[in-house]
């Protein structure tokens, strides 16, 4: 029997998008994402996983980090993306659930649309979506374990 484990990969903004793969007790992979918009609908979405995450044994969340630049206001005048982080992290560290940041840099530039279409997670207008699953691919592509080698494996 493997452990059942839950990946999610989150990209925060006015529009958040998620990405997940759970590995269930039987070894199975199964890959979802989705978007939604708001801050306060991104928290719903994640207090809803939580009622999955409990039985896991495994929890991992990815989440895009947003630094504030001298000129962030001026490519995207919103605060969402702060609010949303900081949120998640409290959310994890109460829960003592795997929490990781990455850089928009490090996920474009390993999870490209090529490798996303590979693994079958590449869903045609949803840029929130596909970016959040650049960050659970460009995760996982270096973790041992079943999560790991289901995506190297969908990359050969």
């Amino acid at each position: 029997m493997s452990d059942n484990a839950i990946y999610i990969a989150i990209d925060p903004g006015g529009t958040t998008g998620f990405a997940w793969l759970i590995i269930g007790e039987d070894g199975e992979p199964s890959f979802g994402c989705g978007q939604v918009a708001g801050r306060y609908e991104a928290e719903e979405f994640v207090r809803e996983v939580d009622t999955v995450w409990r039985y896991a044994e495994t929890l991992v969340v990815v989440i895009e980090r947003w630094d504030v630049r001298k000129n962030t206001h001026t490519l995207t005048n919103q605060d969402d993306p702060r609010y949303i982080i900081g949120w998640v992290d409290g959310y994890c560290h109460d829960r003592s659930i795997e929490y990781v940041e990455q850089t928009p840099a490090q996920a474009k530039r390993f999870a490209d649309d090529d490798k996303l279409k590979r693994l079958d997670w590449y869903v045609p207008g949803q840029d929130h979506s596909r970016d959040a699953a650049r960050h659970l691919l460009t995760y996982l592509a270096k973790q041992p374990g079943p999560a790991g080698d289901h995506v190297r494996k969908g990359l050969v």
